[in-house]
């Protein structure tokens, strides 16, 4: 699906720390919270934002944030999970028939136009809500991408100035006065979110490295990416959804809707909401929000939730331009190798990457179970070396679930040690059990 942008986003590291392990360099300053509280729109238009409450759509760009008080962490208690992976209860209304249907042609043509693509740029605007501490910070920059795993983004933030804190404070004033939501978002007492700053920043990824770059200080973190990431099983990281993979395959792994429950007949745009299925993606994420122009199978904004329910950060992008000779934006040549100049950085170090240990399962289906683990060096075989050994469970609650992985042995996180062999209990099928019985 979005494998042209966010095979980029999450390879350049906007999300690297929940897929790596590793944290960029604090930057090191805390963020500077100015004493006057933000309102309406900044003097320049940063973009899109989040809107409150869970399964809101991102706004397209321009749009401003709607407020809310509390949390504005989404609805709902969060992720659910079974420890064998199947889910406890959906968090989604059930679909109509035509719905489903729809989504199903939306997921399958956005797949396919996302293969057809090579490189891809644009211009991207992030906004980073902190619920807890009623903080906003808005950023914008430029992106390169090339298939399949290499890309740029440059950060800069939106300069905090005095006129933009007062027309915030205005906007929301007025939207009080009128009896209306706020396109700013307020807190509990009703006061506009603080802006806080952000710092430049670049990443960067030549496919098998990972560079973080704090331009204001100077600093670079320089980290490996596991080999069983690179390349197009990038698709197999934290998010997954968002790189290409095929649509029965993102079917299995996460529920997906539509915000209202519907996709409007003739609308431009699909407003997709999505939760993660299995604990490895819901570590990171436990709801997207996913704006998608169906004119020209791009994104225009993506809303993501963190766990805790304490973040929003929502991305929107403008200005894309698809399977060009150059980079126009970043004025880069076509087959670049994204590998940036370290002259006068200073390096920090990063810890050797962790052992390889055995993948959470539960929940995949077994052809995906068995590529994981083939990657690994895990194969099944039919000689003395095989290391995978499956076997038949319980019957499959749902027709959807049968051959999919119930449990495994030994449990995920085991470290990968020579002869070590994986046992996994697949869901039987429910229609053949029973009429054996």
């Amino acid at each position: 699906m979005l494998k042209f942008t966010f095979q980029l986003l999450l390879a350049v590291g906007l999300l690297s720390s929940s897929v790596y392990g590793q944290s960029r360099p604090s930057g090191a300053k805390a963020p500077a919270v100015r004493p006057v509280s933000s309102g309406a729109r900044l003097g320049q238009d940063a973009g899109s934002a989040a809107q409150q409450g869970g399964g809101q759509r991102p706004a397209p760009s321009g749009a401003g944030a709607e407020s809310g008080s509390g949390s504005g962490s989404g609805s709902g208690s969060g992720v659910q999970m079974e420890v064998r992976g199947v889910r406890s209860e959906a968090r989604l209304p059930p679909l109509t028939p035509e719905a489903k249907t729809e989504r199903d042609r939306i997921l399958r043509e956005w797949s396919q136009s996302s293969d057809a693509i090579t490189r891809l740029e644009g211009q991207i605007e992030r906004i980073v809500y902190d619920t807890t501490f009623e903080t906003e910070s808005r950023s914008w920059g430029k992106f390169a991408y090339e298939k399949p795993d290499k890309g740029r983004i440059d950060i800069n933030p939106v300069p905090i100035t005095e006129k933009a804190i007062e027309s915030r404070q205005q906007e929301v004033e007025k939207a009080q006065a009128e009896q209306r939501r706020s396109e700013v978002r307020v807190g509990k007492e009703g006061q506009p979110y603080q802006l806080t700053e952000s710092q430049r920043e670049q990443w960067w990824c030549d496919g098998e490295r990972i560079f973080s770059l704090d331009l204001d200080r100077m600093e670079a973190m320089v980290n490996q990416i596991p080999v069983e990431m690179q390349g197009g099983n990038i698709m197999d990281s934290p998010l997954p959804f968002l790189f290409g993979m095929p649509p029965e395959r993102a079917l299995r792994r996460f529920e997906i809707g539509f915000h209202g429950g519907k996709f409007e007949s003739g609308s431009r745009r699909a407003r997709l909401v999505i939760y993660p299925n299995l604990p490895q993606d819901a570590q990171s994420w436990k709801q997207a929000d996913v704006l998608l122009d169906t004119s020209t199978w791009l994104p225009e904004a993506v809303q993501l939730h963190d766990p805790a329910g304490t973040k929003i950060t929502v991305y929107s992008f403008s200005k894309l331009k698809k399977n060009g000779s150059i980079f126009e934006l970043l004025k880069l040549s076509a087959g670049s190798r994204f590998t940036p100049s370290l002259k006068d950085f200073h390096v920090l170090p990063v810890d050797a990457p962790p052992q390889p240990t055995v993948p959470e399962l539960a929940g995949m289906h077994y052809q995906e179970a068995l590529q994981q683990l083939e990657q690994l060096g895990l194969k099944r075989t039919k000689d003395a070396g095989n290391r995978v050994l499956l076997q038949e469970g319980s019957i499959a609650p749902t027709a959807e679930q049968k051959f999919h992985v119930q449990s495994q042995t030994p449990a995920a996180g085991t470290p990968l040690q020579p002869g070590l062999k994986v046992t996994l209990r697949l869901f039987a099928d429910p229609v053949k059990k029973t009429a054996q019985k």
